[in-house]
Parts: C-alpha cells; structure tokens; sequence
C-alpha cells in the first residue's frame, strides 16, 4: 500500500536489541531524507513467525494524522489480517536488506561528518555488499553500536574535550572499511 519511497510524520522508534536476522523487514527510514540522520538502520515495521503464530509490528501510529490516513488504515489491517493467518505475504528474515539500509545510512550520515562523498561511499559499500553479505552485516552490526557510545561531550561541560568521541572513530573505522 506504500509507494517504495513516501514521507511520513510520526515519532519514530529505535531499539536497543533489534535482531535483523529474525524479522522481514517491510519498511526502513530513509538517512539520506531524515533529519536527523543516523549512521545505522532503523527499522519502522517488519513480520516474524513466532512458533506457530505470526507477529506484525509498526512504530507509526503516533498522532490523529496517521490514524486518519487510508494507507495507514490499509497498512494495520493487512498487517492483523496476515498475523491472522487471513492473508499470505514473505515473513521469512531479510538480513540483508537490513544491511543494504544500515550501508545506505552509514555513506549519508558520515561522508559529511568526514568530507567524503556519499554517492560513492553509497556505491563503494552497495558494491561489497553484494559481493560478501557477510561483511554488510558484519559492518551493519558495527554500526548499531553507534547509538550505544557516549557522544563525547565529557562529564564537565566546562572543560573541553580534546580527544576524539568514539563516536567518531567508530565512524572514521567504518568508512575505512567500506573504502578498502
């Protein structure tokens, strides 16, 4: 019911043990057109089975707006319809399109930060994605960590912070990574 690009005003979730081998996921924030901009993959909705039954989640639906859309209206119905094993749609983990959208956010979210270009970070990275899933998701599962690390203002405002935050050398890490 989503055109595969749309905009949509919502208070977003991120997670803290988001697992991307167990879920199918349906719909991704886009870095490249959010603010603020992530280097990491956050999910919006996805499916799962789940022993016998069927789980569908969405973090949209968080002001009248949503509620009142007939996409999102049609998004929630098919989503109860499939978990009532009513419809039948993929639920099977897509671990690797996590990984292609935590490679997109990485090339949007650093190349500024670290005067690269992000098309051909974005390229660079789709690029040994496709020719080694593993290392996308070794190098997705890398930047999740992102959100976890102290951002590097120290404990006393008042007193400068002459090193590099580990937020960034994790950044400058990955980038070199991608562009080995």
């Amino acid at each position: 019911m989503f055109e595969p690009e749309f905009q949509w005003k919502d208070e977003i979730y991120q997670y803290d043990n988001f697992n991307p081998a167990s879920v199918h996921v349906l719909i991704s924030l886009d870095m490249a057109k959010s603010k603020p901009q992530f280097p990491y993959h956050v999910p919006v909705s996805w499916v799962r089975n789940v022993g016998a039954g069927r789980l569908f989640y969405t973090s949209l639906g968080h002001n009248p707006e949503t509620w009142k859309s007939e996409i999102y209206q049609k998004h929630i119905v098919a989503g109860i319809r499939w978990s009532l094993k009513m419809a039948e749609a993929p639920a099977n983990p897509n671990p690797a399109v996590s990984a292609e959208q935590a490679l997109r956010s990485l090339a949007v979210a650093a190349g500024p930060l670290l005067n690269k270009d992000v098309a051909e970070l974005t390229n660079k990275s789709l690029a040994k994605a496709k020719a080694s899933p593993d290392w996308a998701m070794k190098i997705a599962a890398e930047a999740d960590t992102y959100r976890k690390l102290p951002d590097g203002k120290g404990s006393n405002a008042d007193q400068p912070n002459d090193s590099e935050s580990e937020k960034m050398k994790l950044l400058k890490k990955l980038v070199l990574e991608i562009e080995k």
